[in-house]
């Protein structure tokens, strides 16, 4: 009869200390809190102004919030954005982002490209320059003129998403001012480019 009993007793005694047992052979480990990253460092962040329902301002807690997930996306779509403090520039890629050799745009990128346009809206009061870039392959004056207009395409299509005609300015330069090595196919693919800056 003893032994009978002693069985359950020890079957529930060790149910009971089995999670003491588990957390001495298994401790469990802190969480680090997760941390979000973006480009923008809220140290170098001047104050933005810009319409708003209240007072008339952009508030600089909602611009900071809003524009992780803005400049993800802008990522996302393959463009480098470079930020140095006072000027945030987005690099395009012309081989993705227009028809070969034209200044017609991709209409598959057109959504990363309204990603651009939500961010620059964020800064109403800043001059947007879009300067366009060829590699050295083949006559100088066509390159030019093809960055030039691939630059004036940015322009319109930014233009027509609402970006004030007023606040932008767009130059090409052709092979010039190259990025990268043009005697190497990554380096000119590089040096193919599209890009948008404006100070903060």
């Amino acid at each position: 009869m003893k032994k009978m009993l002693l069985i359950p007793f020890l079957t529930l005694t060790l149910t009971a200390c089995m999670p003491i047992f588990m957390k001495k052979i298994f401790p469990k480990k802190p969480i680090k809190p997760h941390t979000a990253t973006a480009f923008i460092n809220s140290r170098k962040l001047p104050d933005i102004y810009a319409p708003g329902i209240n007072k008339g301002t952009f508030s600089r807690t909602n611009y900071l919030t809003a524009s992780r997930s803005i400049t993800k996306n802008i990522q996302d779509g393959d463009i480098q954005i470079v930020n140095e403090g006072h000027r945030i520039t987005l690099i395009v890629p012309t081989d993705k982002y227009f028809l070969f050799d034209t200044a017609k745009l991709n209409d598959l990128k057109y959504e990363p490209l309204d990603n651009i346009v939500n961010l620059i809206k964020c800064f109403p009061k800043s001059t947007i320059n879009i300067a366009g870039f060829t590699d050295d392959v083949g006559n100088y004056e066509y390159k030019r003129l093809l960055s030039n207009q691939r630059a004036q395409s940015i322009v319109s299509y930014l233009w027509s998403q609402g970006v004030s005609e007023k606040t932008l300015q767009a130059q090409g330069y052709g092979s010039r001012f190259a990025i990268a090595n043009n005697d190497l196919i990554h380096g000119s693919a590089l040096n193919r480019r599209v890009e948008i800056q404006w100070a903060i």
